[in-house]
């Protein structure tokens, strides 16, 4: 059946593409990430939440990772990436936060906020199983559960640190984004040069909308970048437009080759939600026309973020041989996208 074979094959490739991106961060596991544009590690963080549960091995090595790295993260922009999560979702993160950071010192600070919203709902008196086994069924409990996630509804081993992740080796293509907050500091300032070093130009409003830091805080920044004299300022009636000498930043960079910005929040969020559609379906009877149609309007939707994402990519409207053949084209525009992020597919689509 085709949903069955897509979902699988589907699942594999995202947790091989999260995998990637781990890896290349420093967390112990598969090929490292090759797709263009830099990681985003705040991004990562809430796609593992989504996709993680089906892969503990991912996801403890994600939390180990930000138990040793919290501080190349950038709680602002974390905390408004959560702001997208479910209730349930929230608490995830915040289990998965306070189960591996300090209970006191500047690092508890710094995440004090946003474990509180994964508070904010009461966890259920009935904890559900965390991990799930790839069709969706909860994966069985061994061992003690781990206190913090069962005090936040959610059953699962207690998670304890394996070295199974190093500091983020900031030599790599991948780990710019990171290598700029090591030179700027956490900051706007980091995003607002990464985006530079991708485009001829930008304006704030724009910047706020694909770095996730707000629009006061990415223009006040700009007017003081510009009065160094390293980044250029144009009026154009009442819009100011920021530029950068991009071969010499390049160059001092040390930079071999041009950086493409991804959107990575918006890509991963188009991902869940073609997820979430095909879960959705997986326990309706629905005849093939009723896949094509509901496959085609989750198209539609994911289209509107992908494009946004500067990915470069999105899904046609109809099938290769007209409408009725939607399926085939939805299948093979998913293996190009995920081609194009370096993860080959291992099974039909």
């Amino acid at each position: 059946m085709w949903l069955q074979s897509f979902r699988s094959a589907y699942l594999e490739a995202v947790l091989e593409l999260l995998w990637r991106q781990w890896t290349t961060l420093g967390v112990f596991g598969q090929e490292g990430y090759s797709a263009p544009g830099p990681i985003d590690p705040e991004a990562l963080i809430i796609a593992t939440i989504w996709f993680g549960r089906y892969e503990p091995r991912l996801f403890d090595g994600a939390a180990e990772w930000w138990l040793k790295n919290s501080e190349w993260l950038s709680s602002t922009r974390l905390q408004k990436l959560q702001r997208g999560l479910m209730p349930p979702e929230r608490r995830a993160l915040a289990a998965g936060m306070e189960a591996v950071l300090p209970h006191e010192g500047p690092r508890k600070r710094k995440w004090k906020r946003l474990v509180a919203e994964g508070h904010e709902e009461p966890a259920p008196t009935d904890p559900e199983t965390f991990f799930l086994l790839r069709d969706g069924k909860p994966l069985p409990q061994v061992g003690v559960p781990d206190p913090t996630f069962l005090r936040l509804g959610y059953l699962r081993p207690k998670l304890e640190p394996r070295r199974m992740s190093e500091t983020v080796p900031l030599d790599r293509y991948g780990n710019l984004r990171v290598r700029l907050r090591a030179f700027f500091g956490v900051n706007s300032r980091a995003e607002i040069v990464l985006y530079l070093l991708a485009h001829e130009s930008c304006y704030p409003r724009l910047l706020a909308r694909q770095t996730h830091y707000a629009y006061a805080s990415i223009s006040a920044a700009l007017k003081q970048m510009a009065l160094s004299g390293l980044v250029s300022a144009s009026r154009f009636g009442r819009e100011v437009e920021y530029r950068i000498d991009r071969p010499r930043w390049q160059m001092f960079f040390g930079l071999s080759k041009e950086v493409v910005w991804i959107n990575w929040a918006l890509v991963f969020k188009a991902l869940h939600d073609v997820w979430e559609c095909i879960e959705n379906l997986k326990g309706r009877t629905a005849t093939r026309s009723i896949l094509e149609s509901e496959i085609r309007r989750c198209a539609g939707r994911v289209n509107v973020m992908l494009r946004s994402s500067e990915l470069g990519f999105a899904f046609s409207k109809d099938g290769f041989g007209g409408a009725r053949e939607y399926l085939t084209t939805f299948s093979e525009e998913v293996r190009k996208l995920f081609e194009a992020f370096g993860v080959a597919l291992g099974g039909p689509l």
